[in-house]
């Protein structure tokens, strides 16, 4: 636990540098963006404040300590397209492509690019340049899929699970049309699978929390399920969802430990010794979930709260990004939910 609470000794909120000088050198207020760590520069891809989006990217340089009321944020190379919802995971054969997969997306109003509405886009870090990579047997099924979380594991084998369609944006109706199905890109030859599996398969889900374990699996937390029979509904936190990336298969997990709500729109990141730290979200009805931040130990499946000064933490935010750095959590952007406010730059 010293660690978690390592972590959060230095959570100082940063947003109030830009609550009075809004410029073309500093990122305006979003929330749903995609976010990935690259080496010592965390991006921040599109996001949206309210019905628009964009196609901005901004990145965070770590190489350096900085002063918290001026943090280095960059402009980088904007997307092909505006995009919302969307999902990003870093190569780990290189540590410098990002892929960019699904979202609600549109033309930017700025871009000076042909819009081509890919299901993935390829970013090269080191030369700044965005591509659509030569994808092999693509599933045109999983065009239009918005609000999952792309995994990549070891071997440079992206997972995706579940979404919806973007064509529909309101959540909170039984109309959403949900997916449960698992789709896999392999980065090294570039060739699509969707993965035939019967067994153990979880409900149609978005909005989920998911990170790789050192087990090669990949832990699936909460989130928004629709029964096939009955209204959309939470993910029960307390029974997370397990994929093995070698087999191929699904199984389900009982926790135990301290009492914690159900949410969607949260974050997950996983420490050095096996804690997986859980932040923010909302209930379906957009309310504040009880405790904003919780953590699992993977080594005893037990839930626990860390106690965190509440002057150290910042206001409840839900569909933000968040990152481990170091002996640091970053949580960026988002929506706020106590004062219906999007939030400006990052805590940390």
């Amino acid at each position: 636990m010293n660690l978690i609470q390592g972590i959060f000794g230095f959570f100082i909120i940063l947003n109030f540098v830009n609550l009075f000088v809004i410029c073309d050198d500093f990122p305006t207020p979003r929330g749903t963006q995609a976010s990935s760590l690259v080496n010592n520069k965390l991006y921040f891809f599109g996001g949206s404040s309210g019905d628009n989006f964009t196609n901005e990217v901004w990145y965070l340089d770590l190489s350096n300590s900085f002063n918290v009321s001026l943090p280095p944020i960059h402009k980088g190379q904007e997307m092909p397209v505006a995009v919302s919802l969307a999902s990003s995971c870093v190569s780990p054969i290189d540590n410098s492509s990002v892929f960019l997969i699904g979202g609600n997306m549109s033309l930017a109003y700025n871009a000076s690019v042909p819009f081509y509405p890919l299901e993935v886009y390829l970013f090269d870090s080191k030369m700044s340049y965005w591509r659509p990579p030569n994808i092999i047997d693509y599933n045109a099924s999983f065009t239009g899929r918005y609000c999952m979380q792309a995994v990549i594991n070891n071997d440079g084998k992206i997972f995706m699970f579940g979404g919806a369609d973007s064509n529909v944006t309101n959540i909170n109706t039984t109309k959403v049309f949900m997916y449960n199905d698992m789709h896999m890109l392999d980065t090294t030859t570039m060739k699509w699978s969707t993965l035939n599996i019967a067994q153990n398969v979880p409900l149609p889900c978005i909005a989920y929390a998911a990170v790789l374990l050192p087990t090669a699996e990949i832990i699936y937390i909460g989130g928004f399920e629709l029964p096939f029979f009955g209204s959309p509904r939470l993910v029960e936190i307390k029974m997370v969802r397990l994929f093995n990336t070698k087999s191929f298969t699904w199984s389900n997990k009982q926790t135990t430990g301290e009492n914690i709500d159900s949410r969607m729109g949260h974050t997950a990141v996983i420490t050095q010794n096996g804690s997986i730290i859980i932040y923010g979200g909302s209930t379906i009805n957009a309310t504040q979930v009880s405790p904003d931040l919780v953590v699992l130990d993977i080594n005893t499946w037990e839930w626990s709260i860390p106690n965190i000064p509440q002057k150290d933490s910042p206001s409840s935010l839900v569909f933000h990004s968040a990152a481990i750095y170091e002996n640091y959590m970053i949580v960026s952007f988002g929506n706020y939910l106590i004062i219906i406010l999007l939030s400006f730059l990052v805590y940390k």
